[in-house]
């Protein structure tokens, strides 16, 4: 290999882990995300990103740092929210969605001045990442698989009734803050990759493909890991390939396997 293109694949080498480490995290996550009905979450949580790097700003911090403190307490406070209420999850993150984003353009048009460089959080650039931050991802990376092969079943329990699983999981609700608390660090720790307009996207997904085609959960889960780990590379490809953004092309070639998944189910529908 010439020196240029070595140079060019130590230049890589950390982006590619970090999009590998990060597929695979939102693919392990995203079965449970669906089944939940936690969509929307992801989505709130990564939105909530936008004022946690507007106070960072703001306040003269890491924003790296306000973010991922920030939405971690937006997801706990859905949590707390829905125990405390009864109220659907659905309403309660709208509501906490609402607060996280009008707080953030609030900062952000009192103190224009302060952002201007931020597109970066909102669409990422996984070539900024370094060897800290693969660490960190991968640290992550461990974390959440050890809980998930722990607790998979009552994972997997609490999706299908949540009513039926408080009478059969001990601790179900200091499982279901864990869940929160892991999944809203992965999605903060994931915007400086993909950005806040993308990284929900990558944990709805895989999960969202692989439940169109998966006869039972536990293999919708593996499909899940697989499809995210797939288009993490394939997508990485195509940045390559395209000079695109990596975090665009992996959403676009998530998209595309939920396309051939649909039209897998549809042509199997058609033939019962």
């Amino acid at each position: 290999m010439t020196a240029p293109g070595l140079t060019l694949l130590k230049l890589l080498t950390y982006p590619i882990l970090e999009i590998l480490l990060l597929t695979l995290l939102c693919g392990t996550l995203s079965p449970f995300v669906v089944t939940y009905r936690m969509a929307f979450f992801s989505d709130a949580i990564a939105h909530s990103a936008f004022t946690g790097v507007a106070l960072g700003l703001f306040l003269g911090l890491d924003p790296l740092a306000t973010t991922v403190v920030f939405g971690i307490l937006m997801g706990i406070l859905v949590i707390f929210l829905r125990k405390r209420t009864g109220a659907a999850y659905d309403t309660i993150i709208g509501v906490v969605f609402a607060f996280s984003v009008s707080v953030g353009i609030f900062l952000v048009s009192s103190r224009a001045n302060l952002f201007t460089n931020f597109h970066s959080f909102l669409y990422g650039d996984v070539l900024l990442v370094g060897k800290k931050d693969v660490l960190t991802m991968g640290a992550l990376t461990l974390a959440v698989l050890i809980f998930v092969f722990r607790f998979f079943d009552e994972l997997a329990l609490t999706g299908v009734d949540e009513d039926y699983a408080a009478t059969r999981v001990k601790h179900l609700d200091l499982l279901k803050y864990s869940f929160s608390f892991l999944l809203a660090l992965v999605v903060t720790l994931s915007i400086r990759s993909v950005g806040i307009l993308l990284v929900s996207a990558l944990v709805i997904l895989p999960a969202a493909s692989a439940r169109l085609v998966a006869p039972s959960l536990r293999s919708m889960f593996f499909l899940s890991i697989l499809f995210s780990l797939t288009s993490g590379c394939a997508g990485t490809l195509l940045s390559l390939k395209t000079n695109a953004s990596t975090g665009a092309s992996v959403v676009v070639t998530a998209c595309v396997l939920f396309a051939a998944c649909a039209a897998l189910r549809t042509r199997q529908d058609g033939r019962s």
